[in-house]
């Protein structure tokens, strides 16, 4: 009979030809298409613009209005930003700004991989080849592969008994992204029903400490003891429309208009009070779900993708982007348990979120209002059909015994 680790050999083989395969491909990508859609305008800016020091970059570029990991990381490109930025070879500038965002698409396979205890090759080809995924990093050289990275670390070692692991992959999310907050209320319920309120306490200090260690030479750096409220909140409020090119509920009545969410709709009451309305709703239940169903093996992952595909398709000012993680969440699932309609459910997630993606990163090659105007109706159907399936498919999750959960 084989070894364990004869048959892990050509497993591991395999994973490092596609690991290869999907980086040559990306930075194929990164080098070949580029529009000058987000990544000019602020990544760009982040990485080149004069500061006095690290410290001081919030104070020095005016519109750094992201936590600290993302541009931290780009003022380390800076030096061969600096040479290509004269024009010799434009194309580079691209490749060096989605650079990062390339590295954490495959960190995030790896980790799949050495995570996983069913379908890891499938998992792991999943990720390395996710349509969504390239597009979001190689293509428009946006960092959601590092909130997903983190998102998939976190609760991986939340569900595996590392409290206090999770808890600091929980804080360098939030030092990463500003929807990584939003997660914060069921972060909350999953350690309390895992670990109890004194543990829970601890691992909320920690993610507290490593929080403040992550902002505290910025915040010394600006002379500014409030920064990173003022990112925090002013990031949630920088968009004052109803929608942000998301193929959520919004586009059936605003077409692929913003929308003002300012707009009263009652005297006093504003489409901004039914929003903050919605999400506390969800919120609320959510939060109820996971702590009513919490034991049943396998259902938090199911529930945490349900509450971000809420948040994403009834709340306002989402964007294109935002309902990546229903998939990390899935993909979660899928790396302990082997119900194939998770795997349906992650491509079916993951090819309207490439749509999304694709048509608002091409919107300005496409020139066509009848065209957007039907991928905007088309999606938000589509979208809607996921949300209720979804819903459906959560629905029977919480119903079953713990001995029907599929474990072969």
């Amino acid at each position: 009979m084989r070894s364990l680790k004869q048959e892990k050999e050509p497993m591991l083989s395999f994973f490092l030809i596609f690991l290869v395969f999907s980086l040559l491909i990306q930075f194929s990508f990164a080098y070949l298409i580029n529009e000058e859609l987000d990544i000019i305008n602020y990544n760009l800016v982040w990485a080149t613009s004069k500061v006095d020091s690290i410290a001081t970059m919030y104070q020095d570029i005016d519109i750094l209005n992201y936590p600290p990991i993302f541009p931290l990381l780009l003022r380390l490109i800076n030096p061969f930003m600096t040479g290509f930025s004269e024009g010799r070879i434009p194309r580079l500038i691209f490749v060096a700004l989605k650079f990062w965002p390339i590295v954490f698409n495959a960190l995030l396979s790896i980790s799949v991989y050495v995570l996983a205890k069913k379908n890891k090759l499938f998992w792991t080809c999943f990720c390395l080849f996710n349509p969504a995924f390239i597009m979001n990093s190689a293509i428009w050289g946006q960092v959601d592969s590092l909130y997903l990275l983190l998102l998939i670390l976190c609760f991986y070692a939340l569900n595996n008994d590392h409290l206090y692991l999770g808890s600091f992959f929980f804080a360098l999310g939030c030092l990463s992204k500003l929807q990584f907050c939003y997660l914060f209320p069921l972060f909350l319920i999953f350690i309390i029903r895992k670990y109890g309120v004194s543990k829970t306490l601890k691992g909320i200090l920690l993610s507290l400490v490593t929080g403040l260690i992550g902002w505290l030479p910025f915040m010394l750096g600006s002379k500014n003891m409030m920064l990173p409220f003022e990112i925090y909140f002013g990031g949630a409020s920088m968009y004052p429309s109803v929608n942000m090119n998301a193929f959520n509920i919004y586009p059936l009545f605003y077409g692929t208009e913003y929308g003002d969410i300012n707009r009263a709709v009652l005297g006093p009451i504003t489409l901004n009070h039914l929003n903050y309305l919605f999400l506390i709703l969800i919120v609320i239940i959510m939060c109820w779900l996971l702590w009513k169903y919490f034991d049943k093996p396998g259902v938090s992952y199911i529930i945490l993708g349900i509450y971000i595909n809420s948040v994403f398709m009834l709340t306002m000012g989402q964007h294109e982007r935002y309902q990546l993680p229903v998939i990390a969440f899935l993909i979660l699932y899928g790396m302990a348990y082997t119900d194939k309609e998770e795997i349906w459910f992650a491509t079916l997630f993951s090819f309207i979120t490439f749509g999304n993606q694709f048509f608002i990163y091409f919107m300005d090659i496409i020139k066509n209002e009848t065209i957007m105007g039907y991928a905007f109706l088309i999606g938000s159907l589509v979208n809607i059909l996921l949300l209720v399936l979804l819903y459906i498919r959560g629905s029977y999750h919480m119903k079953l015994k713990k001995t029907e959960i599929s474990l072969e």
